[in-house]
């Protein structure tokens, strides 16, 4: 599922409109994914935000989830952010290469305040 829609990160320095991409359940191999919680397996799960709905992943470390991969079919400069589900009980971290790339960047979303659930875009 893709939606363009409001600008989170008022960053209208680029050209165009943002785009996002909602449905991480194309994500490959698609052997790594599974709608119920499996050890070895991203678990894929349905969401529903203010604007936005798609499908998410999440794992723990202990389900030792292998490396996936998002088809971008992007060229050119691009920004990119990445939405993560806060946790009100730990620090969540992803660590997040691009294909070709020697390093990756990490991302992490600090305990989250209060209750319930939110997703919070990180560039």
């Amino acid at each position: 599922m893709e939606h363009t829609t409001v600008d989170y990160f008022a960053d209208r320095g680029y050209s165009g409109d943002p785009t996002y991409l909602t449905d991480m359940g194309i994500c490959l191999p698609a052997a790594a994914l599974s709608a119920k919680t499996r050890k070895g397996r991203w678990r894929t799960m349905p969401y529903e935000a203010t604007s936005l709905s798609g499908t998410l992943l999440t794992t723990s470390p202990e389900a030792s989830a292998p490396n996936t991969t998002y088809p971008l079919a992007a060229s050119g400069p691009h920004a990119i952010s990445v939405g993560i589900l806060a946790d009100n009980r730990a620090i969540v971290a992803v660590r997040l290469p691009l294909t070709g790339d020697d390093t990756f960047s990490v991302l992490k979303q600090p305990v989250a305040e209060g209750h319930g659930e939110s997703i919070h875009e990180l560039f």
